[in-house]
């Protein structure tokens, strides 16, 4: 068998290459060939180094080539295959229009992995063989789009097996971590600094370690500037694992996100025993349980995540607790409801 799991662009940094990667080996490990099209080669690209490569075929392609590249696999792929359309919904109608033209029999499932654009109609969709849901929310709009709720499958993402962190915590320092893209459009780093600047009390004692880049980075080091946060926010770069990176544990990882599909970063911290702080944008609470493995603050509103950052204490948090509370996207677990939900045997094979 082979399955076929068609992206749009990636840049190799983010939660779908991670996912992507814990997919594609638990598929090689159970003797499923893999074919992975990629729209143009990414800008980072080793995290396809670490991928299984025995039963792995990668293709990059661009907008020059697409069409033909993607009639080519779908119309040679034999009928027991499986076809995962991580890209535009115009993709899967694609694939379907060649599966009816040429009598093929395999099964093709959209997956989007960001929040609907909910303009736009998608009841087309309903021509998949099924849709797979990375979040609660994405369900509910799958359902007033049209879809019919028989052919959604709401399968998360998987966490990482990550051990327990080992690190200690400094005792007189809370050290909060932010970890992703530095843009305002989707991360909304700013209101972070913003909450920043609104602490006084313990101004003296809170460090901010920022891992990553983006094209708001000056943007965002000229703000701190005027928040008076030069020796509060540290700048780490973009580290390819920033958890091999810290020489302390953080008290709490911070997203301020505007909006997320399923934010793998959380689930990379709690797997390791590491509390939450995150904005309410649209799943959160697929993740995030308050009191038991962090928090959540409204969106827009940087006074109320200063206060949970100035009050916060990591002791509320055992460190076990947190890693039980994301027991169910563990990978087993994970991959037997995607196993299901693409009706082939892969929890058991």
């Amino acid at each position: 068998m082979t399955v076929y799991i068609i992206c749009q662009k990636l840049s190799g940094h983010g939660g779908i290459e991670t996912v992507l990667s814990i997919l594609i080996n638990q598929l090689e490990s159970k003797d499923v060939s893999v074919v992975l099209y990629i729209r143009d080669v990414p800008q980072y690209m080793k995290w396809l180094t670490v991928l299984k490569q025995d039963r792995l075929h990668i293709i990059f392609g661009n907008k020059y080539n697409e069409l033909f590249i993607l009639t080519r696999l779908f119309a040679s792929a034999k009928n027991d295959s499986r076809f995962l359309v991580a890209s535009t919904s115009r993709v899967s109608i694609i694939g379907l229009m060649i599966r009816r033209i040429l009598g093929r029999k395999w099964l093709l499932y959209h997956w989007p992995h960001f929040s609907l654009n909910m303009s736009n109609n998608y009841a087309y969709l309903n021509k998949c063989d099924g849709v797979l849901a990375i979040s609660s929310p994405i369900v509910q709009q799958l359902k007033h789009s049209g879809i019919d709720s028989q052919k959604i499958h709401l399968v998360y993402n998987p966490s990482a097996n990550e051990k327990l962190s080992t690190l200690k915590q400094e005792t007189t320092i809370k050290r909060y971590i932010y970890i992703g893209r530095l843009e305002d459009n989707q991360k909304n780093v700013s209101e972070l600094f913003e909450a920043l600047g609104m602490i006084k009390s313990q101004r003296g004692n809170i460090i901010l370690d920022v891992y990553g880049d983006g094209k708001d980075r000056i943007k965002y080091k000229k703000l701190c500037k005027k928040l008076g946060l030069e020796n509060i926010v540290v700048w780490h770069g973009w580290k390819n694992n920033v958890w091999d990176y810290l020489k302390f544990r953080p008290n709490a990882l911070v997203l301020p996100s505007r909006f997320e599909g399923f934010p793998m970063i959380l689930l990379e911290a709690m797997s390791r025993g590491i509390p939450c702080i995150t904005s309410n944008f649209l799943g959160y609470s697929d993740i995030i349980i308050d009191g038991i493995n962090g928090y959540h603050y409204h969106l827009g509103s940087p006074s109320e995540l200063a206060k949970i950052l100035e009050k916060f204490n990591s002791q509320d948090f055992p460190a076990k607790t947190i890693m039980n509370s994301i027991e169910k996207f563990n990978q087993v677990q994970y991959f037997a409801r995607f196993s299901k939900a693409i009706r082939i045997n892969l929890s058991n094979h």
